[in-house]
C-alpha cells in the first residue's frame, strides 16, 4: 500500500499541473486535492479519454447524418428532375460514401446524345470505376480523355496511370506518369510516380525523384511550404523508407 503512495502523489501533481496550465475550472483542483486517486482518475478520464472519444463519435455521427441528408435530398431532386447536373451531384455524393456502383450507374446514364463525350462525366467514371477496381474500364475512358486539358493535372489521370499498370501496360503507365512530372508542381502526381518506380524495382530512380521534390519544396517561401506541408511529409516518408 505504501509503495503505491508515490505513484498517487505523482499522478496528483501531474493532474494539478495540467489543470493549472490549461486554465481548468476550480472544481477540478478541489476534486484532485480532496480525493487524490479517485479525483485524478476522473480528471484524466474527462480531459483525455472521454473528451477525445466523445468528440470523435460526435464528428462521425455528424458526417453520417450530413451524408444521409445530402443523399436523400439529392435523390429526391433527381426523382423530380433527372437532369445531368442533378445526377452528377448525386453521383459525387455516392462516391463520398463508397456507393461506387450507384455512382457509376448515374454517370453512365448521362453519357447520351450531346453528353456522350462530356469530359466531366468521363472523369467521374474514371474515378468511380478506379475505386471499384474496374481497371479495364478506366483505361477505356482514360484513353478518350488523354488529350483533354482538364485531365492534364487531375487526380483522375493518376487513376488512369495506375489502371494501365494494373492491366499490365507498364510502359504506357510510365508515359502517363512522365507527362505529369513537371517541376515545382503536380506533387501528388509525382509522388505517385515515385511509388510506381518503387513497384518497378527502380528504387534508385524513385529516391532521386523524391529527393528532387523535397529539394523543390525546401526552396519555397514560407507560405508555399505551409500549403505543401502534408504532401511534403508524405514525400519525405516514402523517400526515407527506401533502403
Amino acid at each position: 500500500m505504501l509503495a503505491a503512495f508515490p505513484l498517487v502523489f505523482l499522478l496528483e501533481i501531474f493532474c494539478l499541473y495540467h489543470a493549472y496550465k490549461n486554465g481548468t475550472e476550480q472544481k477540478w483542483f478541489w476534486l484532485i486535492v480532496v480525493l487524490p486517486l479517485i479525483g485524478s482518475l476522473i480528471y484524466l478520464y474527462y480531459h483525455f479519454f472521454n473528451r477525445v472519444t466523445v468528440d470523435d463519435i460526435s464528428e462521425n455521427i455528424t458526417k453520417v447524418v450530413s451524408n444521409n441528408y445530402q443523399i436523400d435530398k439529392l435523390e429526391k431532386e433527381v426523382a423530380f428532375s433527372g437532369t445531368v447536373s442533378n445526377k452528377t451531384l448525386l453521383a459525387a455524393e455516392y462516391l463520398n460514401v463508397g456507393a461506387f456502383e450507384k455512382a457509376i450507374s448515374l454517370f453512365e446514364s448521362c453519357l447520351k446524345g450531346t453528353n456522350a463525350g462530356d469530359t466531366e462525366l468521363l472523369m467521374g467514371l474514371v474515378k468511380a470505376k478506379y475505386l471499384n477496381k474496374e481497371y479495364d474500364e478506366v483505361v477505356k475512358y482514360g484513353k478518350q480523355l488523354e488529350n483533354e486539358k482538364e485531365f492534364e493535372k487531375a487526380d483522375e489521370r493518376i487513376a488512369y496511370a495506375w489502371s494501365l499498370f494494373n492491366t499490365d501496360n507498364h510502359r504506357k503507365a510510365e508515359e502517363i506518369f512522365q507527362t505529369m512530372d513537371h517541376q515545382f508542381s503536380n506533387y501528388k502526381h509525382r509522388l505517385e510516380y515515385g511509388n510506381f518506380l518503387i513497384q518497378e524495382n527502380r528504387s534508385n530512380e524513385a529516391k532521386e525523384l523524391l529527393s528532387t521534390l523535397i529539394n523543390e519544396i525546401d526552396h519555397m517561401d514560407r507560405v508555399e511550404k505551409r500549403s505543401n506541408k502534408i504532401i511534403y511529409n508524405d514525400i519525405k516518408s516514402l523517400h526515407d523508407s527506401i533502403q
